[in-house]
Parts: C-alpha cells; sequence; structure tokens
C-alpha cells in the first residue's frame, strides 16, 4: 500500500478513474458528508459535492438501499418551489472505536453522524500489554454484538493508540507508556473478532473528530493538542488536510524541546513536553486518581476559586524507568 503524507479531511470528487472506482470514490464522499452534517438536502450534497443532480440522485439510491442512509421528505421550509428531499445518516450502522491507556481501555459504540450509543472503560491492574488489550477488546466486542445486535451492524474497529502507528498497515512501531515496540494490534485484534481494524496515533484521531465535529468546524488549518495518561500529542491539519508525514508519525508535539535542562522523557531524549507536563501531579494535588482523571478540571478550578494554588511539580521521572529511544 503506498503510504500518504496527508489524509484529506475535506471533500474532492474524484477524477480520473474507471467509472467502478469513480461510482465507490464518490459514493464515499456523499456518505462522509452525510456523516458529519448529519442532516443535508439533497440540494445541499450536489452543491457540496458539485455533481449533478442525476448523479446525486443515484449515489443517494445506493446508499439507501445498502442501509447505510435514509431519505425523507423534510418539514415545511418558507422556500418557494419544490422541497429537496433529506438525507440523514442510518441509525442502524456503527463501529467500534478503542482507545487503551496505561490504566485502563476504553471501548465505545459509534454509529454514523458521530453519535456515541454506548462506551465501556475497563480498568487494568496495571500497564496493560497488546495480547491483555486484544482480549479486552474482544470480551467486549462480542457483548456489544449479542445486546445490540437487534438495533446496529457493526462494521469494524478502530484503534487510538498512544504511540507511533504505521500508516501502511496499522503496526504500533512505538507506545512508550505502554511499553510496547512493534505490535501488530490491528492485525491480532481482526482475527479475533473478525471485524476490519485499522488503527493511528490516538491524537491524530482526536484532530480529525475535532476538526469533523468539534472546534475546527468550518476551519481550514488547525493545530490540535492532547494531553492524557499516556503523555501529549497533536495533528495538524493544514488547507483541510491531515498532516500525517511520510510514514504517519507527524503531529508528536509531546516530543518538543521546551527544557533543555529538563526531565528525562520516555523517548530518550531531555525535556520533552510531555517530560515536563505530565498529568499524574494534577491529580495528586487535587486528590483524584486516573478512575476519575474526567474531574480533573473542574476540581482545579474549585481550587483556584476556593483561592488554593495547588502544588502541581510533582517528581521528575527516574532515568531508570525509561524505555529506549525510539525509531527516527
Amino acid at each position: 500500500m503506498p503510504e500518504q503524507t496527508s489524509a484529506r479531511v475535506g471533500l474532492a470528487p474524484a477524477r480520473g478513474k474507471n467509472l467502478d472506482e469513480l461510482r465507490r470514490s464518490n459514493l464515499s464522499l456523499a456518505l462522509g458528508l452525510i456523516h458529519r452534517r448529519g442532516r443535508l438536502a439533497r440540494s445541499e450534497l450536489t452543491r457540496e459535492l458539485g455533481l449533478n443532480r442525476s448523479t446525486i440522485a443515484a449515489l443517494v439510491t445506493e446508499l439507501v438501499a445498502r442501509g447505510l442512509a435514509v431519505e425523507s421528505m423534510p418539514t415545511a421550509t418558507g422556500h418557494v418551489g419544490r422541497p429537496s428531499l433529506t438525507i440523514t445518516p442510518s441509525q442502524s450502522i456503527a463501529a467500534i472505536a478503542v482507545r487503551p491507556e496505561v490504566d485502563a481501555v476504553t471501548i465505545a459504540l459509534v454509529g454514523l453522524g458521530g453519535r456515541v450509543v454506548r462506551e465501556v472503560r475497563y480498568d487494568t491492574s496495571g500497564v496493560p500489554s497488546a495480547r491483555e488489550v486484544a482480549t479486552i477488546v474482544r470480551a467486549i466486542v462480542e457483548g456489544m454484538a449479542i445486546t445490540e445486535s437487534m438495533s446496529y451492524d457493526i462494521h469494524g474497529v478502530g484503534l487510538a493508540i498512544p504511540g507511533l502507528v504505521r500508516a501502511s498497515d496499522g503496526l504500533v512501531v512505538f507506545a512508550p507508556h505502554l511499553g510496547w515496540r512493534d505490535e501488530p494490534l490491528a492485525r491480532k485484534l481482526a482475527e479475533q473478532t473478525g471485524f476490519e481494524v485499522s488503527a493511528a496515533n490516538d491524537a491524530l484521531c482526536g484532530a480529525i473528530a475535532e476538526f469533523t465535529f468539534g472546534a475546527g468546524q468550518g476551519a481550514t488549518d488547525m493545530v490540535y493538542l492532547h494531553g492524557g495518561p499516556s503523555g501529549i500529542g497533536g495533528g495538524i491539519v493544514v488547507d483541510g488536510s491531515l498532516v500525517s508525514g511520510a510514514h504517519g508519525y507527524a503531529g508528536e508535539l509531546g516530543h518538543t524541546l521546551v527544557n533543555s535542562l529538563g526531565a528525562l522523557c520516555h523517548c530518550g531524549a531531555t525535556g520533552c513536553l510531555e517530560a515536563e507536563v505530565r498529568r499524574e501531579p494534577l491529580l495528586t494535588a487535587v486528590g483524584l486518581d486516573g478512575a476519575h482523571a474526567d474531574s480533573l478540571r473542574p476540581a482545579l478550578q474549585a481550587a483556584l476559586d476556593a483561592g488554593t494554588r495547588p502544588d502541581v511539580r510533582g517528581s521528575r521521572p527516574r532515568t531508570g524507568d525509561h524505555a529506549r529511544d525510539r525509531p527516527a
């Protein structure tokens, strides 16, 4: 598979392909727009994709026939003329999203349109191995497939990994906080669950989500910064495209040098952003643990409102706690 330097987040109808490839590409673009917008008129789809009405009609008809979209008459618009049919994503199609961390594995059932149907956090007794993550995910996905089988058709699994993930095949090249190196987790999970499995860096996934559904909506350029128990990561969108680099490793903002005399980082360097700014001292300062990390922001705000200035300096990592250098 050729490696990509960027992934287009916006829309651009395919050109120069044979008819079948062109149809499949336009189907993907149409479904992606419906997924992102949640609801739009057929006339909007025509305008956004720049295709003629007969082509749009054929695309929508096929999406509806495949159970991926639903078309209905709109409510009164107040406009003169024949109203355009409204298209919404199917409520029966879903995927599994998985995010392993140093203290837990979170698995969510997510429907078309970005709606989180169900979320399960499985706390681990320590840093989980790739094999343990695969076992946990398989068990929870099997449970979801049974309990949600009457309402949802699960089409695949997506892994958001706090580490370097090779774009070509989803291999986890290096996840320092998890202690993983060269782990084919996506392939193993595909074999165990029978689903198609994709993997990417968690911050790059977060950047796409924020650009699509969050604060980045409507922007063309964006820098996303994410902090969690497995360090700090980032994602960059330029002119509507996610910058992923030649191998999918771009956006590692957590390993930007901020203090040349700072703490030793898991990557082997000194003074990286994620070595200097860590979550654990923040949690300790307000009396929380990892299982209650969602309460960190309000707890810090409450302490500041009360006139308390929590000591968040914490202790720095010891040299012996670090993994080997990251690959170049």
